[in-house]
């Protein structure tokens, strides 16, 4: 839970102990290579394409690059709450 402020408010502790929560941070980005690797793997391995074989390691690193500048640019305002770049976002790439 965020501190109250700023859009933010505090929900009372009777509710919170009915709920339990944790945190899961965003993968490394070699974890993401190897996820998002395996897909072209497969991909590359249905198409046997000497073109799809050479632009696997570089569609990846693009991609990656391109979330994370869109991802830490446009930031969760609580005007623009809809502003949320996971990995979700990643995977319709691929």
């Amino acid at each position: 839970m965020n501190h109250p402020g700023g859009g933010f408010n505090d929900v009372p502790n009777r509710i919170k102990r009915q709920f339990f929560s944790f945190n899961m941070p965003d993968p490394s980005d070699q974890s993401v290579k190897d996820i998002y690797g395996k897909i072209l793997d497969k991909l590359q391995a249905a198409l046997k394409s000497p073109d799809v074989q050479e632009m696997c390691l570089p569609l990846i690193e693009a991609t990656i690059d391109v979330w994370r500048k869109t991802a830490g640019k446009l930031l969760k305002t609580p005007s623009k709450f809809h502003y949320s770049f996971n990995i979700r976002e990643l995977s319709r790439v691929f």
